[in-house]
């Protein structure tokens, strides 16, 4: 059975549920909800417009500053969305896989959602 964020990320891709399922139950694993160039544009797109920047994360237990995501032209569906965030010395692009929110930000169920994405289907 679909756990409730994969629907999420159907409805995100655009991707209808019954045909995921129907694949989900057959012998035939669908590939829909699986991380591609197409497919993470689109997640790409609806961070884009869903996002609340500037806002705090921690990576590798250091405090950082999230400012914006990556240039849409340098994604890489094998690496995944980065964003570009500052520490108290640079700027740099840190792997949004790689960033944990508090569980209050208002971003937090928008990169939480991306993240299970990434790891199941990445």
């Amino acid at each position: 059975m679909m756990e409730n964020w994969e629907r999420q990320v159907a409805r995100i891709l655009g991707v209808p549920i019954t045909h995921i399922e129907k694949r989900y139950y057959g012998n035939i694993q669908g590939n829909a909800l699986h991380v591609n160039e197409e497919t993470m544009l689109t997640f790409y797109d609806y961070l884009r417009d869903g996002l609340h920047f500037p806002f705090a994360a921690t990576y590798t237990n250091h405090p950082v500053t999230c400012i914006k995501l990556e240039s849409e032209l340098s994604l890489d569906a094998d690496l995944g969305i980065r964003m570009e965030c500052e520490t108290k010395h640079e700027k740099q692009l840190i792997l949004l896989t790689a960033l944990t929110l508090d569980e209050a930000d208002a971003n937090a169920s928008l990169v939480s959602l991306y993240q299970a994405w990434m790891q199941k289907y990445g």
